[in-house]
């Protein structure tokens, strides 16, 4: 089965101040490829960051919420992180496992953050140096 990762696509990462390449686009992209993975049976897991108190990303805040132009289902699942890597003391593992998942499509706001969760993906999917 397939998850797709959606992961820190938060209001707070797309200001005037923080504008990202194509953010129209990257967002419909993210929404078709939702909708294939849903239709197949697989599930798309939102992974939204948690700042500290006063941050942008304070849970709560308008920075925190995920992007409104996402296509949301109430089939879809929402971990909550406090570091860059999406599996660090999360349960987004836990989750991929408890449904099955085998191959992963990963999606961010930022490069960085795909490439922080490498390891972390190898370890959920138990294929040591092999990403799907």
């Amino acid at each position: 089965m397939t998850a797709i990762l959606v992961i820190d696509m938060q209001v707070g990462l797309f200001t005037e101040q923080t504008r990202r390449h194509d953010a129209e686009g990257v967002v419909g992209r993210i929404n078709a490829l939702g909708r294939t993975v849903r239709q197949a049976g697989g599930i798309v897991v939102f992974v939204q960051h948690d700042g500290p108190k006063d941050d942008t990303f304070e849970p709560g805040s308008d920075g925190w919420r995920l992007l409104p132009s996402l296509e949301r289902d109430e089939r879809d699942l929402v971990v909550h992180k406090r570091a860059c890597d999406a599996f660090y003391e999360t349960e987004l593992a836990e989750r991929l496992q408890e449904h099955g998942i085998r191959r992963l499509i990963v999606t961010s706001a930022s490069n960085a953050i795909m490439q922080v969760s490498a390891t972390g993906m190898a370890r959920a999917m138990e294929t040591p140096g092999r990403l799907c």
